[in-house]
């Protein structure tokens, strides 16, 4: 399983790859953290079952990653495959381009304080924003 996961991300060209079991368990990945807590998993898994048609946002080893998530059938449910993709100042660059609109992306530290992740500012203005 970790090599077909493996496989697919690098088609994807994607930074992170799941296989979450449908009991809530990391069966193969890849870019992910080997501390990656129970927690965490159980709240993807969260996110996943209430918009599993959508994709979502996750701070995974302090980076933002954005995850394409779909459920394994064997026939029936039996998990989730998820590739993330990491969030960095050229994705930020990119919507810029795209909306012209200044774009940051901000993620809450352990103590719940907020710090600049991404973003498409110049050094002068991100540092007004820290």
């Amino acid at each position: 399983m970790q090599s077909a996961l493996a496989n697919h991300g690098a088609r994807l060209q994607a930074d992170v790859g799941l296989v979450i079991s449908d009991s809530n368990k990391i069966v193969a990945s890849f870019g992910v953290p080997d501390a990656l807590s129970a927690g965490i998993v159980a709240e993807l898994v969260s996110a996943i079952e209430r918009r599993p048609d959508k994709s979502w946002i996750a701070l995974v080893g302090g980076r933002a990653i954005q995850f394409a998530v779909t459920p394994i059938l064997m026939p029936d449910p039996n998990g989730f495959a998820a590739f993330g993709f990491a969030l960095d100042d050229n994705v930020a660059r990119d919507t810029k381009q795209l909306t012209e609109l200044e774009v940051s992306f901000f993620a809450a530290n352990a103590s719940g304080k907020y710090n600049l992740s991404v973003s498409a500012l110049k050094p002068k203005q991100r540092d007004e924003l820290q």
